[in-house]
Parts: C-alpha cells; structure tokens; sequence
C-alpha cells in the first residue's frame, strides 16, 4: 500500500499512448512522483503549470515528444464528460494551450498571455479549460459546486 502525500498535489499530463490523463501522486515511501490513476476528464483546483524547459530542448532537438509538461493540483477530481461543454462556455473559462515548438509555457488560446497557474481547471478531449485568479472566489465556488453535481 503507497503512503501517498497529497501536500504536494498532483501531477497531471496527457498520456499519448493511452489517449487519457495519468495522474500521479507524492510517494512518501519512495520519495518520489509515482501513477496513481488514469482518467478522461478531470477537475483541478489551485492549479499551476509547469514545463520543463530541459525536456523541451529535447522535444524540439529530437523531433519527439516526452513528458515534460504537467498541471500540478492540490486536488483531482475525475468527473463525467456529459455536461462539461456547457458548463464550461456558461461559466466564463477561458482556453489554455501547450506546443513545445511554438511556446515555452502554457499559454492563453486567445491571448497568447503565459497562464502560469489558475484557480480551476477542467481537462477534457486534450483540452484545457480554466478559470484565472482574476475569477471571483464566490463564482469559483459556485462553478465548483457544479461540477462536482456532474459526477
């Protein structure tokens, strides 16, 4: 049985070979990141975003993906896909994006502006989804609070 940390969070990355999201967690016994699930949609909170910019050189000197990119969550919720399009377009998230070759960090879909770390996120078909800290914490609740009623 892991003796999971969960102060550290959570990392969350697209896994290519299996189509879905692994999400790992903080193995206090084997001091390091370790799989401990899979999902296909997923609700974060208190979200940042990570690239290595080492794992990024060799993306683009290899022309070959690695895992270098994460969402790092104080909390992962795997959630059901039926109602997440409309939840996401009546509840004002914005789009995040990730391309090793275009960018070296995440960055707004619209603005082009680094998205750093965000309030919540929802991750979905490859997508990103994600309210910003700018998002008022009574909304924030209420669009947690909804989401959740998803599952």
């Amino acid at each position: 049985m892991r003796n999971w940390n969960t102060d550290k969070g959570y990392k969350v990355y697209y896994n290519l070979h299996l189509k879905t999201y692994s999400i790992l967690g903080w193995d206090a016994d084997k001091n390091g990141w370790r799989l401990k699930a899979y999902a296909d949609n997923l609700v974060l909170t208190d979200v940042e975003f990570r690239v290595s910019e080492k794992g990024r050189q060799r993306v683009i000197k290899e022309k070959r993906k690695n895992v270098h990119a994460f969402a790092i969550a104080k909390v992962v919720q795997p959630i059901s896909f039926d109602r997440v399009p409309d939840l996401i377009v009546n509840k004002g998230y914005r789009s995040a994006t990730y391309n090793p070759y275009l960018y070296d960090s995440f960055v707004d879909v619209k603005t082009k502006a680094r998205v750093k770390g965000c309030k919540g996120a929802i991750l979905f078909n490859k997508r990103i989804a994600y309210l910003d800290h700018q998002t008022n914490t009574k909304t924030f609740e209420e669009n947690l609070q909804s989401i959740y009623n998803l599952k």
